[in-house]
């Protein structure tokens, strides 16, 4: 029975993001209210309440559910052995893509101060934000292959890779740049990794 309860939840929750995203887009992220968003995922604001505490969370959902899928589609079997700097690029990619798709919401995040500087939110305190864990863990796989130094820290240099995506992603939508935000995050990775590479 428990399964079933877990599944209706993430369901839920699932239907709150879909909704919020669409009313966001629709009508900007001042103009949706709470209300709007419940009526649209066809749950009451009680409900809403018990999933997210306030709006501005629906902001870092949206932004971790992206995160999710990224890190899904980088453990996939034909992206698993792809290499530790390809598979950063993935990553980069698919969090740019994101925030280029949405620039408005980003820059919502921003000034509701709901995503931190490592570019996604810790329930936890003493653990890493799923982000920067995940460029650790393709760093520490990188190491162990070969491909990177054996030398270098892989917590420092995934810290220092999430550091360097937010900043970029920052002068991009400060600037109203129309270039690749992709493309600017994909050289963020190969600046990085130029110094770490095996010789």
């Amino acid at each position: 029975m428990s399964g079933l309860r877990e599944k209706k939840k993430a369901s839920t929750k699932e239907s709150l993001l879909n909704a919020a995203e669409k009313l966001f887009r629709e009508r900007g992220y001042g103009e949706t209210t709470v209300d709007q968003i419940a009526d649209l995922a066809q749950v009451s604001k009680v409900t809403f309440y018990v999933y997210f505490k306030a709006k501005e969370d629906l902001l870092t959902g949206l932004h971790n559910r992206v995160l999710e899928s990224a890190l899904e589609r980088i453990n996939q079997p034909e992206h698993k052995n792809a290499g530790a700097v390809a598979t950063l690029k993935i990553l980069a990619s698919d969090l740019g893509r994101w925030t280029e798709e949405n620039s408005e919401l980003f820059k919502v995040l921003l000034t509701q101060k709901t995503l931190p500087l490592n570019t996604c939110s810790q329930s936890d305190g003493d653990s890493e934000c799923p982000a920067v864990q995940a460029m650790i863990d393709i760093l520490e796989r990188g190491i162990q292959s070969g491909e990177l130094r054996a030398d270098i820290d892989s917590n420092r240099i995934g810290r220092y890779l999430a550091l360097m995506s937010f900043s970029e992603k920052m002068t991009w939508l400060q600037l109203g740049c129309t270039d690749s935000l992709v493309a600017r995050l994909e050289t963020c990775v190969d600046i990085l990794v130029s110094g770490i590479k095996a010789k």
